[in-house]
């Protein structure tokens, strides 16, 4: 069974790959809610969607005990990511639509591998949006576009969410069981 895969997982290998291809220093691209570096050229992402779009609950057999059955969810996630450039700068190589555009056409590269389960779909026609904003006295320069992801993500119940008293003793009563079983308590201590 592979390992499992959080959502923090999925955010450090969109920064990853990102990183990979933006043609900035590894330190210059940052989430938009992070502190923003001194750089020549800023490279900030956003989620600017990041849906659920399906479930999958799945029963194993539990490595320890043979007559018991593990419970584990995986979703398949949508995730719609916004990459901003910003620069001060005016030169060739070193403004805000250089490397925008760098990142986009690099988006379609298919040599690049996304880590965490994670695969980019992106639009058939990718919009640049040109979105400059005057900041300490001087025009910064700013370009963004979105583009598509999918990850699956998992979800188990021995991670950082305290069981709740619904979680420590089921019962499953038999036809209705999924998958079916005979009458059984499970108890979770």
């Amino acid at each position: 069974m592979a390992d499992p895969v959080s959502i923090a997982d999925v955010q450090n290998a969109l920064k990853a790959g990102i990183v990979s291809i933006a043609g900035a220093a590894a330190g210059a691209v940052v989430w938009a809610d992070e502190q923003r570096p001194a750089a020549g050229t800023l490279v900030v992402l956003n989620m600017v969607q990041f849906s659920a779009d399906q479930d999958r609950e799945a029963y194993a057999e539990d490595a320890d005990d043979a007559t018991q059955l593990t419970w584990g969810l995986s979703t398949l996630h949508h995730i719609r990511l916004q990459v901003r450039c910003e620069s001060q700068y005016n030169a060739p190589a070193r403004d805000a639509l250089f490397v925008v555009e760098r990142i986009r056409a690099g988006l379609l590269r298919p040599d690049l591998v996304w880590g965490a389960g994670l695969v980019n779909f992106p639009d058939q026609a990718t919009y640049l949006h040109h979105v400059p904003f005057p900041h300490q006295g001087r025009l910064v320069s700013a370009w963004a576009f979105e583009t598509n992801f999918r990850a699956v993500t998992d979800f188990s119940l021995d991670g950082p969410i305290a069981a709740g008293t619904n979680m420590k003793h089921v019962e499953v009563i038999g036809a209705d069981a999924d998958p079916p079983a005979s009458d059984q308590t499970i108890d979770r201590a």
